[in-house]
């Protein structure tokens, strides 16, 4: 298949059919890509959407409450908010 470069605002840009699209299984109007120079041509990846699991993988929550018990000696893990300034109901 081949694209044409075009003025898009003040850029430019290359539009991709649906049917290209639908090819790699992109059926929705946003997507993600990451586009990187290899010897002189674009490549065009579609980036997978991360689920909040993934993001937290290898996490050491352990770790991260020593250190911040280090850090912060007998202080509390809570957050003062401060008084009511609005309509906020206090349980």
């Amino acid at each position: 298949m081949e694209v044409t470069l075009q003025k898009w605002g003040n850029s430019q840009g290359i539009r991709l059919s649906k049917s290209l699209l639908r090819e790699i299984g992109i059926t929705t109007e946003k997507a993600t890509f990451e586009i990187e120079v290899k010897n002189k041509e674009l490549v065009l990846k579609r980036k997978k959407e991360s689920k909040l699991a993934q993001r937290f993988e290898g996490f050491d929550y352990k770790a991260y409450w020593k250190k911040w018990n280090k850090e912060h000696p007998g202080q509390s893990k809570e957050v003062d908010w401060g008084k009511p300034v609005g309509k906020e109901i206090y349980w």
